[in-house]
């Protein structure tokens, strides 16, 4: 809006200065000869008429571009405040990028730990049992605290002159479990706010075998944790050899515990809906164990980018992604990034800064064919041209407040095409189409350098058979 303002101010001279050379003129001819004066008035007065239609078009087209680019910087100006406000009035995504890290299997081992306590003979002298007893109701407190401790032991015997206290603790021991095979399968849905703001449904399902290593029955424990950060999970299931866990446990993770026959093979298997809304993460987690076979399937409405130092998929068809692993071992993780947020904005500032080229390019368009006489249309019917072309794309901004920006666009676009159609001539539909649709290759983020192409060579194939039709007539 400034440099437009800037650009007023800098042509207002040399505008004014023309137009009191002409005036000039006129009263130079005007007192030298009345004559030729006259001749030249009754030559152009019948032409005032379309002159002024057209300067009042140019003028009101000039009114239009500069509502566009003031319309422009209101719109992103309102979605910039929306982007870094605390409050919405829609729906969108509560959580940025989705970390998944992947489960454990373990068989639990016991193991003994004895420490002994001797007490000092002055101690153990003047000890009594009462206060021996304080001694063992301490340490006890203190195992109540110790969860991983199914068993404690502790004794009091006289060696002597001295008091021996031993506390023997039987803990578990988690010792890693390898995944025969592991298959995972993530589901993203997109979805847009009416404000065009895109966040994704995952629907995750993931099957994991693995087995008892020993030949002895133990107990053992699958552990799935949960996203990070969690947001909001639905339909969270883990279900483990028929057992399904639906609740944490007391320590807030979602874990089976049972007994692994000799040998035996389980499958457990988890299924959730998360929303996200810029990235998903998910980690093999063979930094503890290896998994045997490794296949994960990722399918998505739109096409996911890969981050750098992403695990890289094995097969990729369309929107579907697939990573198939034997015997794996990886630090790596799987990276994906959904950028349809900046994409949306990119696609946004290229359309409204299209209609105003567009508008420009339709006035320069009918000027040409004014010019080169194969408009043939009538001067007010070019006003009401402009108008509604202009009129059509300024209700994309005023749209934009309620519907997203394609079908705004869309509107935008027929209402244009509706109000050209009725003005002007039908030979001319071609052109007003062209103007409608021109903004809308936008949309089409891969190919809208090769439609504006096609729309170009068509708009110069339409003027080349307007104009050897008018040389025909």
């Amino acid at each position: 809006m400034k440099q437009f303002g800037g650009f007023l101010l800098s042509v207002a001279p040399m505008l004014l200065l023309l137009a009191i050379a002409t005036a000039l003129a006129a009263l130079v001819l005007f007192l030298r000869d009345r004559e030729g004066w006259e001749r030249l008035w009754s030559g152009i007065r019948p032409q005032l008429n379309a002159l002024g239609v057209f300067v009042l078009a140019l003028l009101l087209l000039t009114l239009e571009v500069f509502l566009l680019t003031v319309s422009k910087q209101v719109t992103l100006s309102r979605r910039e405040a929306e982007a870094g406000s605390p409050y919405t009035a829609e729906a969108e995504a509560p959580i940025g990028t989705l970390y998944q890290y992947g489960p454990i299997a373990a068989y639990l081992r016991e193991r003994v730990f004895t420490r002994t306590h001797v007490l000092p003979i002055q101690v153990a002298r003047q000890a009594t049992p009462e206060q021996l007893r304080q001694i063992l109701l301490s340490l006890q407190w203190y195992e109540d605290y110790t969860p991983q401790a199914p068993r404690v032991e502790i004794s009091v015997n006289r060696v002597g002159d001295q008091v021996v206290l031993t506390r023997s603790v039987t803990m578990f021991e988690e010792v890693p479990i390898t995944f025969d095979r592991a298959e995972v399968k993530a589901r993203f849905q997109m979805h847009q706010s009416p404000g065009g703001r895109p966040f994704y449904h995952l629907d995750f399902e993931g099957s994991y075998t693995f087995r008892n290593p020993l030949k002895e029955a133990v107990r053992g424990r699958f552990l799935f944790p949960l996203p990070e950060p969690p947001g909001t999970i639905e339909g969270f299931q883990l279900t483990v050899d028929g057992d399904t866990v639906t609740e944490p446990n007391e320590y807030g993770q979602y874990a089976w515990e049972g007994m692994l026959v000799a040998g035996g093979t389980l499958t457990a298997v988890v299924r959730f809906r998360a929303v996200l809304g810029e990235g998903w993460y998910y980690d093999i987690g063979s930094g503890r164990r290896r998994t045997g076979e490794f296949r994960l399937t990722v399918e998505s409405d739109s096409p996911p980018r890969l981050l750098r130092r992403s695990l890289f998929p094995t097969e990729r068809r369309g929107n579907q992604m697939v990573w198939q692993l034997q015997n794996v071992i990886t630090s790596q993780q799987v990276r994906l990034s959904f950028p349809a947020d900046v994409t949306a904005y990119e696609t946004l500032v290229k359309v409204l800064t299209f209609y105003p080229v567009a508008l420009g390019g339709f006035g320069g368009w009918v000027a040409l064919l004014a010019l080169l006489r194969a408009l043939r249309v009538a001067p007010l019917r070019v006003l009401l041209a402009v108008l509604g072309v202009g009129f059509g794309f300024l209700m994309v901004p005023v749209l934009l407040t309620y519907l997203n920006l394609v079908w705004a666009a869309l509107i935008g676009s027929a209402v244009v095409a509706a109000l050209g159609l009725l003005t002007f001539r039908a030979q001319h539909a071609i052109l007003i189409v062209l103007t409608a649709i021109a903004p809308l290759v936008f949309l089409v983020g891969d190919h809208s350098g090769i439609l504006l192409m096609l729309i170009t060579v068509g708009a110069l194939a339409v003027l080349w058979f307007t104009l050897r039709a008018g040389d025909t007539a």
